[in-house]
């Protein structure tokens, strides 16, 4: 009982009525299980009973009693950068490493930050295959039917055999994937994030219906998609939730909605509208994960219980927290879930300082009423609510101060009272040592794709939310993980990466980018103000908001431009300050505290030597104000030399632009304002009513002066709004100039296939064009008349658009794109819109690299800096199989150490194996078949030319150990007709030994990877001929 006590302590719990005991807690970190951010968690009856949890870099598997079985590590992505920093290349943007288990097989398919699918078994963590084709970060893994099905975040699907890892084929949709897919009766359901819901057949990919009811479809964390058969619906019906606070029922035979539920009806909530959904019986659960009041100083939320045939209500409780970790049905019936409590300050309004996490389980019966309950202070749900076998499984961070975000595995017994099944017996085990995998050579510095001058698009780590700037000769950029890059502004080549830092990992919004005087100016993704080199990339300085004394940050991040004027930088930081920092030192020369107010964009003006900011209350808690600070500080000491309070929400991403003494901003209640600029301005001068239907409509405005756009007498503003209509706006009488709408399918044929887009960033003007980014993509449009230009719209468009004019070349156009590249073009160069449609099919052959594992040394266990202490062996009971050592590991983005499972060391007390002796291999292989896939080639040439076949033999053996391996061409084939272009030519490794086999498909699978092999290709001596103009686009190895 004392031993029971301690462990509640530690854990913060709350013991009121009815608590269940602690069955067990393990510190992942214990056993390099490490997260940075979030982690994911499955449950499986697989190996008498097994718990999954995944951090950043490694998978635990545990017993029910809390014994660990063993543990998979992985060598994630990273590349050394400037100031001899290290960038570590993220997971998702959650930071969760998604897997799925199959019941079949028992394996656990692990779609890893490394980028390779490592399909593992449960019982012993061997593992079975690994699969490298994916060219961007796993999105989802889920599967059935003898196939697993990963989505990336690059759009694409990949379907592949269970027991070989073989591609059996593969898709590439118009948007990226929600968390939460599914498979069920042969059928892939795969909501878009943007609410277009597809499913298709499981087996060969076809599409069998799609459907546009939903709004956007994104799940904070990774539930699992509700799924059951009704007499009515023998394929079954799928159950969705979408971010407006509907639920819907699909059915999985025609893709017809059988009904909806506006889970929010009668509440009201300006934010998180998502729901958990869970199926319990006949009955599916309804759960907000935000908040819809504020009683008593604390966030509630709501649950609905429904009938799942029809939607009809059963019962509802509007005093329950938001969940953010789903639910879980018992073995018994009852129904557990997770519950967040953020209560805010009593004494200061919205202030951070006193906010006290907490977290609940509650069980319930089917009439809703409570059985027990667990409260947990200090700590942040992650993972997914589950249960095994009597025991709810709840995975955490330790979000109290110091603690580092701390992952830590709990279960608690799902009944309790007497006569109710107990915990069983705790079994620890011992901590293992560090592990210190080997670092790969870096490999994500890849050349820009190039289409020639100014035509050229490169890759970042996440989504690029900081607007572009340039000298003339660099673009720089960054994301919100962190990444910071000059590009040469021609060529498209990465000049230098920069990371920001610690931090980077929680993926806060950075600040746009400016640059000038040689320096560039940035707030970070890990709220840090810097100032760097602009031709190195050294950091000069830094400052990290939120470490005043008794100043903590109040948001998560920045939001808007820097400023810079006469060696002094302006910006605001999220712990609500405005800042002037001196720009080669980084001393503060003053700053200026705006209270509940998080600060946007500043514009210095040197005119009048004024520092512009526009701040906002919405962000710093409970919104119920929605107002806004439009202010004018001393460029020289900070004074106030006016501040006016505006009774609306107003936010500003992009420049205050100053015209003719006065500036404008855009309203959420429906409205456009100016005011008077300079030491004696802040005045209102007119409003223009946008209309009542346009409440929170419209969030960024544009205003030029008129003469630009050969207009006399009067100043435009433009705007949009998130109904897709642009508004062109004369200030001289306030009437319309123009107004369109983006969805008209009409001027924009191109929009056919894609949701509804939100305009709700800042345009750009430039040489008569009005460059507008959207939720679906970019709009070009002539600024005079609203008629359109050009369109992209390959993906969302999370930042302002960069403008270069080039005479005798055109528009060079810079910009951010869905999900992490910064594309530039010219006329010559603009991009081309997908066809109708918002999936096509991807030729596996063309796009996937697959190694089927070839024989070598067996590798000792994991752990390949320091090897753990021998486990001691117990005589009785039988031992637990010991994991056996994995062969070679399939190709990936970059060479990576075989993982392999670890073995804890073993207490005298339990019974545990050491790790089993390496089996001989007395016919390793030598020899070996290699596939490569090749594009713009002539295949009749390649086939009669011996001497390009000599060519090519020569750059492939350049490339691996010549001296223990030879190549030699053994067939050229046509994929598809002869005049296709593409060919798949075979070579024969022979090598001297099984370990040089090895080391040449290493080598082969890297060069294809990183570019080597093309290189190889471009030489001048083989770019002859049948290879005159060839592209390397896949390679197969097999034994």
């Amino acid at each position: 009982m004392l031993r029971l006590l301690a462990v509640l302590l530690s854990l913060g719990v709350l013991v009121r009525g009815q608590t269940p005991e602690v069955c067990w807690v393990r510190s992942m970190a214990l056993y390099g299980i490490n997260n940075a951010l979030s982690a994911t968690n499955r449950v499986t009856s697989a190996a008498g009973g097994s718990i999954l949890v995944s951090g950043d870099d490694a998978l635990g598997c545990f017993e029910k009693t809390g014994e660990l079985r063993w543990v998979f590590s992985f060598q994630r992505l990273w590349e050394t950068v400037v100031d001899n920093g290290t960038f570590t290349y993220p997971a998702r943007q959650d930071g969760a490493n998604p897997m799925w288990v199959d019941p079949v097989t028992q394996l656990v398919f692990l779609g890893a930050s490394s980028r390779v699918l490592y399909a593992i078994d449960i019982a012993t963590g061997a593992l079975r295959w690994s699969w490298s084709g994916a060219r961007s970060v796993f999105e989802s893994v889920t599967g059935g039917d003898g196939r697993v099905h990963v989505e990336t975040t690059d759009f694409k699907h990949w379907a592949l055999d269970i027991a070989t890892g073989r591609v059996l084929w593969a898709a590439e949709f118009r948007r990226v994937s929600n968390y939460q897919t599914g498979v069920f009766n042969g059928v892939l359901v795969r909501p878009n994030i943007d609410g277009w819901i597809f499913a298709l057949n499981a087996t060969n990919g076809a599409l069998l219906w799609e459907s546009r009811e939903p709004d956007v479809v994104q799940q904070l964390w990774e539930p699992d998609m509700p799924f059951r058969t009704f007499p009515a619906y023998p394929l079954g019906v799928a159950y969705i939730s979408d971010s407006a606070g509907n639920a819907f029922a699909f059915d999985l035979s025609t893709g017809k909605v059988v009904w909806k539920v506006p889970a929010i009806e009668g509440f009201s909530t300006n934010y998180n509208r998502r729901m958990n959904l869970e199926l319990w019986g006949d009955n599916l659960i309804i759960q907000a994960q935000g908040f819809v009041a504020i009683q008593n100083g604390f966030n509630y939320g709501i649950m609905r219980a429904v009938n799942a045939l029809t939607g009809e209500e059963l019962w509802l409780r509007d005093n329950v927290y938001p969940g953010m970790c789903g639910m879980t049905v018992s073995q018994q019936g009852l129904l557990i879930y997770s519950a967040f409590i953020q209560p805010y300050s009593s004494r200061t309004p919205y202030a951070p300082s006193e906010v006290d996490f907490r977290n609940q389980l509650v069980a319930i019966r089917e009439d809703g009423s409570e059985v027990w309950k667990f409260e947990i202070s200090g700590k942040s749900c992650t993972g997914s609510l589950q249960q095994l076998d009597g025991m709810v499984v709840y995975l955490y961070n330790d979000v109290a101060a110091g603690s580092n975000y701390t992952l830590q595995l709990v279960t608690l017994p799902t009944v309790i009272g007497e006569g109710a099944k107990t915990c069983a017996a705790d079994v620890p085990s011992p901590a293992l040592p560090p592990m210190k995998p080997n670092l790969p050579t870096p490999s994500m510095r890849l050349p820009a794709e190039n289409g020639g001058a100014y035509c050229w698009r490169q890759t970042m780590a996440y989504k690029p939310l900081g607007s572009p700037a340039t000298d003339g000769a660099r673009v720089y950029i960054q994301d919100n993980a962190g990444l910071i890059l000059a590009i040469d502004i021609e060529s498209g080549e990465v000049v230098w990466k920069a990371f920001a830092g610690p931090g980077s990992e929680a993926m806060g919004y950075p600040t746009n980018l400016l640059v000038a005087d040689g320096r560039l100016y940035l707030g970070t993704a890990n709220k840090e103000v810097q100032v760097r080199d602009a031709a190195t990339g050294h950091l000069l300085w830094r400052r990290k908001s939120g470490t005043r004394p008794g100043q903590a940050n109040w948001f998560t991040s920045f939001y808007g431009y820097p400023a810079y004027a006469n060696g002094i930088m302006y910006i605001g930081t999220p712990d609500a300050f405005i800042n002037a920092f001196n720009a080669t030192t980084g001393e503060e020369v003053w700053t200026y505290y705006i209270g509940l107010y998080r600060p946007d964009t500043v514009q210095y003006s040197a005119a009048d030597n004024l520092v512009y900011a526009i701040g906002h209350d919405a962000d710093s808690g409970a919104n119920d104000q929605q107002t806004a600070l439009f202010m004018a500080l001393d460029g020289s000491d900070g004074s106030v030399v006016w501040q006016r309070p505006i009774d609306s929400f107003v936010s500003e991403s992009g420049f205050i632009n100053i015209v003719n003494g006065y500036t404008v901003f855009a309203t959420w209640e429906g409205e456009i304002r100016a005011y008077s600029v300079g030491r004696g301005g802040g005045d209102l001068l007119w409003t223009y009513i946008i209309g009542p239907d346009m409440i929170g409509q419209q969030e960024s405005a544009l205003l030029v002066d008129g003469t630009s756009l050969g207009l006399a007498g009067t100043d435009v503003v433009f705007w949009g709004d998130s109904d897709s209509n642009v508004t062109a706006l004369r200030t001289s009488d306030l009437t319309i100039l123009w107004r369109i709408s983006v969805m008209d399918i009409g001027l924009f044929p191109e929009m056919e296939s894609l949701p509804q887009p939100y305009l709700w960033l800042q345009f750009t003007l430039s040489n008569g064009a009005l460059y507008i980014p959207t939720s679906q993509g970019l709009f070009v449009l002539n600024a005079t008349n609203g008629a359109p230009l050009w369109t992209d719209l390959r993906g969302r468009v999370n930042a302002n658009v960069l403008v270069v004019e080039r005479p005798g070349v055109g528009a060079q156009v810079i910009y951010g794109r869905y999900l992490s590249n910064v594309d530039s073009n010219v006329p010559s160069c603009r991009p081309s819109n997908p066809t109708a449609g918002g999936v096509s099919t991807l030729a596996t052959e063309d796009v996937t690299t697959i190694r089927i594992p070839v024989a070598s040394p067996v590798t000792a266990p994991m752990l390949t800096a320091t090897s753990s202490p021998s486990p001691s062996p117990s005589p009785s009971p039988p031992a637990k199989p010991s994991p056996a050592a994995s062969p070679a590991l399939a190709a990936s983005p970059v060479p990576i150490p075989t993982p392999a499972p670890t073995c804890p060391p073993c207490p005298t007390r339990t019974n545990c194996s050491a790790p089993a002796p390496a089996p001989t291999n007395p016919t390793a292989r030598t020899s070996a078949s290699v596939s490569l896939g090749l594009t713009v080639v002539s295949v009749k040439l390649l086939k009669a030319d011996k001497g390009s076949q000599d060519r090519l033999e020569g750059a492939v053996s350049k490339l691996i150990d010549s001296r223990s391996t030879r190549v030699h061409v053994t067939s050229v084939e046509a994929v598809g007709s002869s005049s296709s272009g593409a060919a798949v030519v075979r070579f024969s490794l022979k090598a001297s030994s099984s370990r040089a086999l090895g080391a040449a498909v290493d080598e082969l699978q890297d060069a294809v990877l990183d570019g080597k092999l093309q290189a190889a290709l471009g030489a001048k001596s083989v770019r002859v001929g049948a290879l005159a103009a060839v592209k390397v686009r896949s390679l197969v190895v097999a034994p």
